[in-house]
């Protein structure tokens, strides 16, 4: 299904900025993002809001780029064998997750048993795994019954696969109550800083992130608004970046609102095959949620396996692209949240 996201430009005097130039990208900044209800931090939670929180604190092992091609991730090689039944993940060896323990291959396998157990569609995306092997720390084999395409592309996405630590979620009991869906611990570009429920949840750059030099913002905020009204006096007010034009507006008002000098719609088709989309200023400073529906950030159309929305969205006006970054949209979306520019050029 298509749907609109709403986005400011971030050099405005309402909100901290998140500064570009034409020699490259820069650091820091902030990004506000207008966020619903988030009833928990369960990464494995169907939610939509909580998937773009969880979606940047957890890492998976590989994901999608701007061809959807399976690319590396948390895993920095991967094969899968000539008959389809062997998948052999091998591990970055500087990952660690925001405690500063190390991402192992025990963490893979424990991650894998609770998403088989608890996500609602974990049988159909990794059932034909019959074996975990872990030769070493640092590397994963999943032995398959029978070829089952989904496993690589679920394999693709924090909503599908979120690698958790196994000596945080392993411990206090049933994972459904697990204290640590309060305070979550992954190894994504973002940890969490700070949570009021019914508030908002604020996240800051892992400094220690395994991609290094990213993400480049210093911290999203993710306001929770429930008042249709609210939403949009807070939009026309430019106290947020970005929003969800589904969940804060009837669509006939998209063109009024797009008359408003600070905003600017724009569509992008998701790899889902599907619509996203932002309003920002014309060739501001922009910045917004990276999605990473099937692993990675793209306009282009393609298939993901299943699930819902995966990852802070992070649209952009189409003559505004990825500051920095001109080629592999998964290498963009592991990354995190960043700054845009107006292009010089289109490839």
């Amino acid at each position: 299904m298509k749907y609109l996201a709403f986005a400011l430009a971030l050099a405005t005097a309402a909100l901290p900025a998140v500064s570009a130039s034409a020699d490259g990208p820069r650091r820091g900044g902030t990004m506000v993002y207008l966020s619903g209800k988030m009833p928990s931090l369960d990464p494995l939670h169907g939610q939509y809001n909580v998937g773009l929180v969880t979606s940047n604190i957890f890492a998976s092992l590989t994901r999608l780029n701007a061809d959807n091609e399976v690319s590396p991730y948390l895993a920095e090689s991967y094969t899968v064998s000539d008959d389809g039944l062997t998948y052999t993940f091998n591990l970055a060896k500087d990952a660690k997750f925001h405690d500063g323990q190390p991402v192992t291959a025990a963490d893979v396998e424990f991650s894998l048993g609770i998403i088989r157990k608890h996500h609602r569609f974990g049988k159909q995306m990794f059932g034909p795994i019959e074996k975990v092997e872990m030769p070493d720390d640092h590397t994963v084999i999943f032995r398959l019954s029978r070829p089952h395409g989904p496993v690589l592309l679920a394999a693709s996405t924090p909503r599908q696969l979120p690698i958790m630590p196994k000596h945080v979620y392993g411990v206090g009991g049933d994972y459904k109550t697990n204290p640590a869906h309060k305070n979550p611990v992954g190894s994504g570009p973002f940890r969490l800083k700070e949570r009021k429920i019914g508030e908002y949840v604020l996240l800051e750059r892992d400094e220690n992130h395994f991609r290094e030099g990213f993400p480049y913002l210093d911290q999203v905020i993710m306001r929770v608004v429930t008042d249709k009204t609210a939403m949009r006096v807070g939009l026309r007010q430019k106290q947020f970046h970005l929003a969800n034009v589904a969940a804060t507006m009837r669509y006939g008002d998209i063109k009024n609102f797009e008359k408003i000098p600070h905003l600017q719609a724009t569509r992008v088709v998701s790899p889902s095959g599907g619509g996203a989309g932002c309003v920002g200023r014309p060739g501001g400073v922009q910045a917004g949620a990276h999605s990473l529906e099937g692993g990675g950030l793209h306009a282009r159309r393609g298939a993901r396996p299943i699930g819902a929305h995966d990852g802070l969205y992070f649209g952009v006006p189409p003559r505004i692209r990825r500051q920095g970054h001109e080629g592999d949209g998964a290498e963009r979306a592991a990354r995190g949240p960043v700054a845009w520019r107006q292009p010089t050029a289109r490839a």
